[in-house]
């Protein structure tokens, strides 16, 4: 089995703030905090089955990657209640692909508690976290899969992201 990975990029320019964001809590890093978030996240999806967090140097790749100043596990709010997520962190290694030297941040991670979904509030949140990125980096970079949240691409595409790139790759489901 397979899936299609889609790659998506929006620049600061091309970035249409909006009126009325939601709230979100920049909280520091933590990778057990980040699992729990993306376990609740991304139960349909089975996030929390992929091989890459079961895979030693992974895991202490992203223990390193969150520990760093200039990661932001940003969490949605409503009151009190977390609803969702977002991590972020600047990234070094696509400099080359979108022809500037710094400035681009990844999305890493992004998603509302499945009770959450459909409700109209995934707009507001991201474009909440795009604001506050867009005040120290130039190009934001995320990808989606097919087998994620249905839609996710056009939704992505009505917030300025463009598709600059999509490959086929294997079964990445521990238990699949």
């Amino acid at each position: 089995m397979t899936f299609e990975k889609i790659h998506l990029k929006l620049h600061r320019k091309d970035f249409i703030p909006a009126e009325n964001l939601l709230p979100i809590v920049k909280e520091k890093g933590n990778y057990d905090r980040f699992i729990d978030l993306l376990t609740k996240v991304g139960e349909d999806s089975k996030w929390d089955l992929r091989e890459v967090y079961y895979n030693p140097l992974t895991i202490k790749s992203l223990k390193q990657t969150f520990a760093k100043k200039s990661s932001s596990l940003w969490v949605f709010k409503n009151k009190d209640k977390d609803v969702g997520f977002c991590q972020t962190a600047p990234v070094e290694d696509l400099t080359t692909l979108f022809n500037q030297s710094s400035g681009i941040s990844e999305i890493y991670k992004i998603g509302l508690f499945p009770e959450y979904i459909g409700k109209g509030l995934g707009k507001s949140y991201l474009t909440s976290v795009l604001t506050e990125i867009f005040k120290n980096h130039h190009t934001v970079y995320l990808n989606t899969r097919d087998t994620n949240v249905v839609n996710s691409v056009p939704f992505y595409q009505k917030l300025g992201f463009e598709v600059f790139k999509t490959e086929i790759l294997p079964n990445d489901l521990i238990h699949g």
